[in-house]
């Protein structure tokens, strides 16, 4: 992950750096989901999925998602993913 969570200078850099057979998860900020827009969390989606194309990356958050996570918010998350183009969901 990237500050403030982690220490990678960013998403892409650390999928450039790992093995292209390794699947990553995650970069979508708990924050944002439990307290961010709907426009916020799709921007977030937008950024993981630029920076990890061409790679195996799992859109999501850092842990589970949270109690109390309003539900436009996760529309919003899997709505964006789908228009990604290699999404399968």
């Amino acid at each position: 992950s990237e500050p403030p969570v982690g220490n990678l200078p960013s998403l892409k850099w650390g999928r450039e750096h790992l093995d292209s057979r390794i699947i990553s998860k995650g970069n979508i900020s708990l924050e944002i989901m439990l307290s961010g827009t709907q426009e916020q969390v799709r921007e977030q989606v937008r950024r993981v999925l630029q920076e990890t194309k061409g790679y195996r990356h799992i859109v999501g958050l850092s842990d589970n998602i949270l109690d109390n996570t309003p539900e436009g918010n996760l529309l919003a998350l899997v709505d964006e993913c789908r228009k990604g183009g290699d999404s399968k969901l």
